[in-house]
């Protein structure tokens, strides 16, 4: 394999493996703060359980950013 396509390999499944940590961490933040100081407002509480499906918004996005044929696709509509 080349050395640039190994290296967007690399890129692709870095970014994939982060997702879900950039999706999870913010969720658990503002869970415990919510927790701590007692907040009652909905939006937070709608957040706790809205956080977590970012990562099924995003993953796709990543997949067809760094794979090419999906790329060009995309960029073709």
């Amino acid at each position: 394999m080349a050395f640039m396509k190994q290296h967007l390999h690399d890129k692709a499944l870095t970014a994939q493996a982060m997702v879900p940590l950039c999706c999870l961490m913010p969720m658990i933040f503002v869970f415990q703060i919510n927790n701590s100081f007692h907040w009652n407002f909905v939006a937070i509480e709608y957040l706790v359980v809205a956080i977590p499906a970012l990562p099924c918004v995003i993953d796709p996005l990543c997949t067809i950013y760094f794979v090419r044929p999906y790329r060009d696709w995309v960029s073709e509509m």
